[in-house]
Parts: C-alpha cells; sequence; structure tokens
C-alpha cells in the first residue's frame, strides 16, 4: 500500500501543471486523470481557437450521416445499411445508437486505444476526495489553469455572481434550467402541503445508490407565490427544514445536486439522446 501510494504521489507531481504552490495544494486532493485533463486540454483549445484547427460553426456538416437513409435526389431517400451498436442501460432497458459519430465520422483505431486506455482504473484509478476552498482560492486556480472565461472557457452570456442564497435558487427554479420541474402543487399528490406555497420541485432521488462517503440525493422545494424559498423536504433525512433552521445551507447544496443529477440522467440523456432521437430514427 505504502508504494503504491508513494508512486501515485509520484504520478501526481509529474502530471502537476506549472502553477503556484497553492493550487498545487488544491490540485493535489484531485485524482491523476483530472490533473492530466487540465494540464493538457486547455492550451490546446485556446491554440486550436486562435488558429481554427478546431474548426468554425459553418464547418459542421452532416451530410454523410443518414441513419440508415441516403438522399438520392430532393424529395428522395433510398434504404441504406447502417452499423448499430446496442447500449444495455440495465434492468432490461436496451437503446440502439449508430457506431459512427455524426460530426466526425468513425472512431479511428488510435483514438479507440486512447480512450481505452483513460478509461482503465489500473491507469486511472477513481479516487473520490473532497476538500475546501475559497471563491478566490477557486479563481486563482481557474486563471492558472486557464479554464476562466474568455480562455479556454467562452465568455457567458449572463453573469451571476452567486449561486447559494435563497433568492438564488428561487431564481434557478422560476427563470432557469430548474424551471423544467417546477409544478403547481395542485397537479401532485403532495396537496397536504399546500401551505407551504402554491409551487414545488419534487426531486425525489432518494433511491439511488451513491458511492462511500457520499449522501444520497433527494430534495423536494416549495416556493410561495411570490417565488421565494419557503421550505424544503429532505428525502433522506425525512425533515421539513425552513429559513434559519440547522442544516438550511447545506440542504441547498443538497437541492441543487439532486436537480443536476436529475436533469442529466432523466431529460437529457435517457429522454432526449436515448428515445426521443435515436428510437425514432431507428424506426424510420
Amino acid at each position: 500500500r505504502k508504494q503504491a501510494t508513494m508512486g501515485c504521489c509520484s504520478v501526481s507531481r509529474l502530471l502537476m501543471p506549472d502553477v503556484s504552490d497553492e493550487s498545487k495544494r488544491l490540485l493535489g486532493h484531485v485524482e491523476e486523470f483530472a490533473i492530466a485533463m487540465v494540464k493538457l486540454f486547455p492550451r490546446k483549445v485556446i491554440e486550436a481557437n486562435n488558429t481554427n484547427e478546431g474548426g468554425t460553426p459553418d464547418m459542421v456538416k452532416t451530410d454523410e450521416f443518414d441513419l440508415g437513409w441516403k438522399k438520392v435526389q430532393d424529395g428522395v431517400w433510398e434504404k441504406n445499411k447502417t452499423e448499430y451498436q446496442t447500449v444495455d442501460l440495465g434492468n432490461g432497458i436496451k437503446i440502439p445508437m449508430t457506431r459512427d459519430d455524426d460530426l466526425f465520422g468513425q472512431i479511428g483505431f488510435k483514438k479507440r486505444i486512447l480512450l481505452g486506455l483513460l478509461s482503465r482504473p489500473f491507469f486511472f484509478p477513481l479516487k473520490d476526495s473532497s476538500f475546501q476552498a475559497t471563491d478566490q482560492e477557486a479563481k486563482e486556480l481557474l486563471n492558472e489553469l486557464h479554464l476562466s472565461p474568455g480562455m479556454a472557457m467562452p465568455e457567458p452570456y449572463n453573469e451571476i455572481n452567486e449561486f447559494s442564497s435563497d433568492e438564488a435558487i428561487s431564481r434557478f427554479f422560476f427563470y432557469g434550467t430548474g424551471s423544467c420541474q417546477l409544478q403547481c402543487v395542485s397537479n401532485t399528490d403532495l396537496k397536504d402541503v399546500s401551505d407551504l406555497g402554491p409551487f414545488v420541485a419534487d426531486l425525489n432521488l432518494s433511491h439511488l445508490k451513491v458511492r462511500k462517503g457520499f449522501r444520497q440525493y433527494g430534495m423536494r422545494l416549495h416556493f410561495s407565490s411570490e417565488q421565494k424559498l419557503t421550505a424544503m423536504y429532505d428525502y433522506v433525512s425525512n425533515k421539513l427544514l425552513r429559513p434559519g433552521n440547522d442544516g438550511w445551507e447545506a440542504a441547498k447544496f443538497a437541492a441543487k445536486s439532486s436537480f443536476a443529477m436529475y436533469v442529466t440522467a432523466v431529460p437529457h440523456l435517457l429522454h432526449s439522446h436515448l428515445v426521443v432521437i435515436i428510437l425514432p430514427a431507428k424506426t424510420a
């Protein structure tokens, strides 16, 4: 175990970007794969953007990607053979997916080998860790890694200075991505909680398993007619929290994490990618 730890630390030092001692201290808490990515890719992205090596939006074409149909002339299509691979999602759910990428064509042999190596735990073992950093430390780290807006990351369309206040949570669920999960209490089975407000965002994911050391997902947020956050129900502890209660700030973090998991897995990946797009295209 001691030799493995020493070897791991040596790899971390070898991969460590040229940053300040404080940033190195923060990066020392994350796994080697993440360190390798932030050392290699931000500069590559900036270089590609400056030289147009990565291409421009008008260069994106999908003429050769036909999902089994070939256009021979305007309004006339012929059935064409397309190779599919089956992705097993578990619980008897299997989704067919094309082997070709719609933008870059088939994944070449070298890229398959590279992706295979990067996904092998033997070379890059998954290592959970937790650490704290101030907002200023985080900003300095992003700058040194060239991941600040305007560098490897694009400039944002909107600038929101904080995401933690009750007002920020309300803004997110009424005017942001969270609106897709916002409902009127009258349209749910939660009639006994109408005194908490007419709006609710129910994120009951407490049945999902998580890795050791992490708390489970699952929160329910209640809002007043004035769009104010009035209460949150924690599905893990089975407690109803109101503003000012112990654990209120932690509950808001759990709520945001629960929503991020839900919107990524269900509306985005399952509904949009694997059902709405793939199945109708294959059926056609």
